[in-house]
Parts: structure tokens; sequence; C-alpha cells
């Protein structure tokens, strides 16, 4: 899967998983390290129960297929909920997220950087493979309709939506659940200069440059894409 996610050589996309690779985690930096971060931002007391009961909105459609947050005509649709959509969610701490790939479309592997995601087929079926923080994969197999999985947070998920196409829906524990991906043109494989890709997979110049820029959908991608 990972050579048809990325639109690679299996070269290549064996590369991604590092076999013989036994550096770990920790990195030398010779000239300090800054990292991009949002300010703080010190908020003062409110009643919170006041201001969710009073905004007297409790129920949401995500199911309207005509108003989806990202939608890719060739690939599928998602909406998302979160307490900016339905502000009763923070007092729950949970959002969701529904779901529809259509038949053999692909959603770029993702991991949740802060919640924990009950992912429930609701109809068709799908191949879904889960990798934990240490990089060993933890599952592999089909899911039909009716099946739950539960993905904790920081492992990364590869969906692939078999012949009939699949439809979900996913709970995650926080208000306001964040999602990076790996390919795509706004994942993070695309953001790090090649340089970074080359030294982190020992790979060449022309499969860091391929693994970067083979994919260019940015949420959900066709069987057939591949610019």
């Amino acid at each position: 899967m990972l050579s048809e996610v990325f639109h690679v050589d299996q070269e290549t996309a064996s590369k991604l998983q590092s076999p013989d690779d036994t550096r770990g985690h920790i990195v030398m930096v010779e000239r300090g390290l800054q990292v991009v971060r949002p300010p703080i931002r010190i908020q003062g007391p409110a009643n919170g129960v006041e201001e969710a009961f009073c905004s007297a909105r409790f129920t949401a459609n995500i199911n309207d297929a005509s108003r989806p947050d990202f939608f890719n005509p060739e690939a599928g649709w998602t909406t998302y909920l979160n307490s900016f959509k339905l502000p009763i969610l923070q007092m729950v701490q949970l959002s969701a997220e529904r779901g529809v790939l259509y038949n053999n479309a692909i959603m770029s592997p993702y991991w949740m950087t802060n919640a924990h995601e009950i992912i429930h087929v609701t109809s068709g079926n799908m191949r879904m493979q889960i990798v934990n923080n240490e990089g060993q994969a933890v599952f592999d197999d089909m899911i039909q309709e009716g099946q739950l999985v539960v993905v904790p947070q920081n492992f990364a998920v590869m969906k692939q939506a078999q012949e009939q196409g699949c439809r979900w829906i996913s709970f995650r524990t926080n208000d306001n659940a964040m999602m990076s991906t790996l390919a795509g043109r706004t994942s993070a494989i695309k953001a790090m200069p090649m340089s970074v890709i080359m030294n982190a997979y020992q790979m060449s110049p022309e499969q860091a440059r391929s693994l970067k820029n083979n994919r260019m959908e940015t949420m959900m991608f066709s069987p057939r894409s591949r610019y």
C-alpha cells in the first residue's frame, strides 16, 4: 500500500519502513534547533456550562454530501464536526468525522496528534493498515460494514476502499482533534526539505523527489491519479 499511496516504486517504498536502520530517534543538532509553535494565550475565567447551553444547538448533520469539508470528485469526501461547529462538544471532549471513499480510492496515511480514534464502518468495506509509534505494523486486515476499530493517538493509519467503496464515521477523544497526513500536497513529507528526506530514509535525490512530488492531491487519492 505504501507504494501505491506515494506512487513510487517498491524499493523507494521499502526505504520508508527503514528495515535495516538502527540509528534510533536521537539526532545531533550543530547550531541550535527552533520549533514553530503557536503563541501561548491566557484566557480569563468563563462559565463554560452556561455558554454551551445558551448556544441552544445540540445536533448537527455531517451526512450531507453537498456540504463536505473536503471533496475529491474521483476519490471521496469527508465532513468534520468539532467544537467550533458545535460548541457543546467541548464539554464532552469529543469530535466526529463522516468519511466516504469511492471504489478503490485511498485516504492519505495520517495520524491523530491529540486524540484517540474510534472508526465504525457503516457501509461497504476497506483495507486498513495501522502502524504504532515505533514503526511496527499492529493491524492489517479488511474492515466490513458494522465493524469497529480503535486507533490510539500517534498511530499511523492507511485506508483503501474496495470495489464497493466504503463509508464510515469516526469519533475522536478531543473536541478539536488534529490530523497530520504523510502523503499529498499538504503532507508532512511534502513539507520536508529533500536533504532531510534523503538522510532520514537513506535514499537518492531522485527517490526523495518522487516521494515528495508524485502525489499532488491532498487528503484522498483516486486509484488512477498521480500528479
